[in-house]
C-alpha cells in the first residue's frame, strides 16, 4: 500500500467516490465542463467535486491507476481503464421487471395481507402484469392482464405522470374522462395538477378513484437509464389503510420500488456531503 494512504473503511469509500465520480455518478461536477462529458478528469476535477485536498486526491488516483483501474492520459488527466468495462460487462443489470419485482411483491403482501401489483403502460392504458393476492378479501378492478384508463387510480396516472410530454397531452386531451366513481377525476385541469404532483413525489396515493372505499398507492420503478418503467402499488380497503398504518404502507412500498430499481440498475446521483466531511 502507498505511503499516506491506510487501508481503513473510509479509505475503500474514497475509492468508491472517486470512481463514482468517473461514473457520472456524483453531484457536484458540472456537466457543462467538457471533462465531465467524456468521462476525463484531472487532479483539481475531482478535488472540488468531493471537497478532498489535492494532495489526498493525487495518492489516491495513482493507486488506481496502479491497480489497473484508471489510466492517466498525456494530458495528465485520468480515464477509466478498459478492465472496469470488463466488470460493467459482467454486472449487466437486469431487465426483466417482473422477475426482479416478484419477490418484492410476495415480502410486501405478507407484510400487510394486501394485493400487490405490478403496472406498465401499454398503448394509452394500464396493464397489470403481475399481482400477489392479499390474505383480505378485496374486490379489485386490477388483476393480471386487466387493462386500466390512465386518467383514474394511483398505479395508471403514475404511469401517466412519467409519460412523455406529447403523450401526456394527447391523452388529456380527452377530457371530460369517464368517471368510473365520484372521486374519478373528470377534467383535464384536475389531472394535470395531479400529474404534476405525482411526477414530483414519484408516488400516487388515490382514495376510492377506482374501486369505492379502497386506496390505492403506487411507486415508480425505473431501469437503469432512470426510465420509468413500471408502478408498484398496494391496495386495500379505505377502513384497513388509514392513518399510521397508511403513512407505513406507502414508506414500504416506496422502498420496495426502489429495491426492484436498483436490481434492475438503477442508482440516482450521490451526494457530495459525507465526502466533504472527510470519509
Amino acid at each position: 500500500m502507498e505511503p499516506g494512504v491506510p487501508a481503513s473503511g473510509a479509505n475503500l469509500e474514497r475509492y468508491v467516490a472517486i470512481l463514482d465520480v468517473f461514473a457520472g455518478l456524483r453531484s457536484g461536477v458540472s456537466s457543462g465542463n467538457s471533462i465531465h462529458a467524456n468521462k476525463e478528469f484531472g487532479v483539481t476535477d475531482i478535488s472540488a467535486a468531493l471537497r478532498l485536498s489535492r494532495g489526498t486526491v493525487s495518492r489516491y488516483l495513482r493507486r488506481l491507476e496502479a491497480a489497473g483501474v484508471l489510466i492517466r492520459l498525456p494530458d495528465r488527466r485520468y480515464a477509466l481503464s478498459p478492465r472496469v468495462y470488463h466488470w460493467g460487462q459482467a454486472a449487466k443489470p437486469g431487465n426483466d421487471v417482473q422477475g426482479e419485482a416478484r419477490p418484492v411483491m410476495e415480502e410486501l403482501a405478507e407484510r400487510f395481507g394486501e394485493p400487490v401489483s405490478l403496472f406498465v403502460l401499454a398503448s394509452d392504458v394500464a396493464v397489470c402484469i403481475d399481482q400477489v393476492d392479499g390474505i383480505h378479501p378485496v374486490r379489485l378492478n386490477a388483476a393480471v392482464g386487466r387493462q386500466l384508463p390512465l386518467h383514474t387510480g394511483a398505479s395508471p396516472r403514475l404511469l401517466l405522470a412519467y409519460a412523455p410530454a406529447e403523450f401526456q397531452e394527447q391523452i388529456l386531451a380527452r377530457e371530460p374522462f369517464p368517471q368510473v366513481t365520484p372521486a374519478t377525476i373528470t377534467s383535464a385541469s384536475d389531472l394535470r395538477r395531479a400529474l404534476l404532483s405525482a411526477r414530483e413525489d414519484g408516488y400516487v396515493v388515490s382514495v376510492g378513484e377506482s374501486n369505492e372505499g379502497v386506496v390505492g398507492i403506487a411507486a415508480v420503478v425505473r431501469d437503469a437509464s432512470g426510465n420509468a418503467v413500471a408502478a408498484l402499488s398496494i391496495a386495500g380497503l379505505e377502513t384497513r389503510l388509514a392513518g399510521s398504518r397508511r403513512s407505513d404502507c406507502l414508506a414500504s412500498v416506496l422502498d420496495a420500488a426502489e429495491r426492484i430499481s436498483q436490481a434492475l440498475g438503477y442508482f440516482p446521483l450521490v451526494a457530495n456531503d459525507k465526502v466533504g466531511r472527510g470519509l
